[in-house]
């Protein structure tokens, strides 16, 4: 696979890897050590099986039981979700919370995570182009993660080996 993964600081590429843990380790070292804002993205080749990705929050992202604060991430929540965005995805948070304030604390906990592009509770555009209309509660998207499903489990590991085929 040739899949290359590139460090990125202001769109200039730093560095490439092979892996996207690879690069997301290295950015994370970068960002530590000066303070800047660096993102990983994959080239066009992409492994994610899947393009429009909606993901519930409390349980899911999150422990259960932090309503009404933002929670606590699961392990792995961040580092899976910056790689469906990395390498072409795009994620909408898919939740029962809704109302400014609440809206708000997701954003801030998401934001400071360095996971920068997403929706809350909003349709993907794509699928909005090809049926209308942008008002149903249910949003539709290729997959759904949710630990309300039947069986779901959410280990975040197996959740990225099941959306990119490996690790």
């Amino acid at each position: 696979m040739n899949t290359k993964f590139k460090v990125i600081l202001w769109d200039e590429v730093i560095s490439e890897h092979d892996t996207y843990t690879e690069a997301m380790l290295e950015a994370e070292r970068l960002e530590r050590d000066s303070g800047c804002p660096y993102e990983v993205r994959g080239n066009d080749e992409m492994t994610l099986k899947y393009k429009h990705i909606a993901i519930d929050w409390d349980g899911t992202i999150v422990h259960d039981g932090a309503y009404p604060d933002a929670g606590f991430f699961k392990p792995h929540a961040v580092r899976v979700i910056k790689r469906i965005i990395a390498e072409g995805g795009e994620v909408v948070i898919w939740t029962c919370r809704n109302g400014v304030e609440q809206e708000r604390a997701i954003l801030e906990k998401l934001l400071d995570a360095g996971i920068h592009s997403f929706k809350i509770n909003k349709p993907f555009d794509h699928f909005t182009n090809i049926y209308g209309g942008d008002n149903a509660r249910k949003i539709f998207a290729d997959v759904y993660i949710d630990d309300r499903a039947i069986g779901a489990v959410i280990d975040w590991y197996e959740i990225e080996k099941q959306l990119f085929g490996e690790i």
